[in-house]
């Protein structure tokens, strides 16, 4: 092998880190707005738990983050409680910074 095979491969192996960090990190932050978005909602406990759940899901539906927005969205106004999407947003990159930091620390 080269040494230009070997950067090479040096480069995908450190794409595929990233990309792997990046997934883990977009899943923990669905969970902690899960959760955040199920005390708004009055959800507890297990049920709390499994919206959490459910926002991980719905992160995988689509690579943007409408699907998640749209659904706290369409919960929040169920119940009459006032969010912009733009506040969940903010909320929802919050959440991110929040996982980054958790996955790069291992957590």
């Amino acid at each position: 092998m080269t040494t230009f095979d070997n950067r090479e491969v040096g480069y995908e192996a450190k794409f595929a880190h990233e990309q792997d960090l990046q997934f883990k990190a977009i899943v923990r932050r669905n969970k902690l707005i899960g959760h955040w978005a199920a005390s708004k909602l009055g959800i507890e406990g297990d049920d709390a738990e499994q919206y959490a759940s459910d926002m991980i899901r719905h992160s995988l539906k689509r690579t943007d983050d409408d699907d998640v927005v749209e659904k706290i969205s369409r919960d929040f106004r169920a119940i009459d409680l006032s969010y912009s999407e733009h506040r969940i947003r903010q909320k929802l990159s919050r959440f991110m910074s929040m996982a980054q930091e958790e996955v790069a620390a291992g957590a």
